[in-house]
């Protein structure tokens, strides 16, 4: 019988084996990979880190930790204190992009959020972890949400227009009826994210695996993104290129969205 060894020292060794979880989180579990990334970078916060033991400890199963019952785990004593700990002394300021900061109280983050979410105009929310909050009808318009955690929030019927919101974590979001007009969505991740009347004109769409496996668009996404698509694959003079605009023409809709924007080849029968 021969033994295999694992050689190296041994923060060798735990980086390949957080590199092989990592491999098996993006195959079973993508829309937690980004917070298992930040947790061995040593980058989490203290409630990151707890949630990614969580996942952990339930196998990667989000029902299994919401239904959790283990009260007796030090974690979850431990997130117990903590929120006692903070529920009436914790002050909290947002710095607001051309305006007064917004200061006040509240147990979390989290909660300040929900909160003022009517006046979240131009904050600074980056790396923020916002997973799960109900920021439905939030005025977001102009704010920093970059890096941010919004994994299984509710946006519906937000104002998003002009938000920074590069490398977000939009995971499970549900976005229906947001207003995301020129939101700069480079490396932000949209997987099982919904939206359904979401509006994305002038927006910047990740040309990433983030936008891969999305829960739910509508025709008028659908058709904005072939029109776009549409007009790169006629700069392309191969015979690929030719097939690919043979195909797509007469898929056009968008017109029928916007007014403004013209049909391109001439109309089909």
């Amino acid at each position: 019988m021969t033994i295999i060894r694992d050689t190296g020292t041994e923060a060798e060794r735990i980086k390949r084996k957080q590199t092989a979880r990592l491999a098996e989180i993006k195959r079973d579990a993508p829309k937690r990979l980004k917070m298992f990334e930040r947790v061995f970078a040593g980058a989490a916060s203290a409630s990151q880190e707890r949630k990614a033991f969580c996942f952990e400890c339930q196998g990667l199963d989000a029902q299994g930790v919401r239904e959790c019952v283990a009260y007796a785990c030090p974690l979850a004593q431990e997130a117990v204190s903590e929120k006692v700990e903070t529920r009436s002394n914790m002050k909290i300021t947002i710095n607001r992009i051309g305006r007064d900061a917004l200061e006040g109280e509240a147990e979390s983050l989290f909660a300040f959020c929900e909160k003022h979410k009517k006046d979240l105009r131009g904050a600074d929310l980056s790396n923020a972890d916002l997973s799960n909050a109900d920021l439905s009808g939030a005025v977001l318009s102009d704010a920093v949400l970059s890096d941010a955690v919004l994994s299984d929030a509710v946006l519906s019927g937000a104002d998003l227009r002009w938000t920074d919101l590069r490398g977000a974590v939009l995971c499970g979001a549900d976005l229906r009826g947001a207003d995301l007009r020129g939101a700069v969505l480079r490396g932000a991740v949209l997987c099982e994210a919904e939206l359904r009347r979401a509006y994305l004109d002038y927006a910047s769409w990740p040309l990433s695996c983030g936008s891969f496996n999305l829960g739910a668009t509508d025709d008028r996404l659908t058709a904005q993104l072939l029109q776009h698509t549409l007009h790169v694959v006629l700069a392309n003079k191969s015979e690929y290129g030719k097939t690919v605009v043979k195909a797509l023409l007469p898929l056009q809709r968008f017109h029928g969205f916007r007014n403004d924007v013209k049909r391109i080849g001439k109309e089909q029968p």
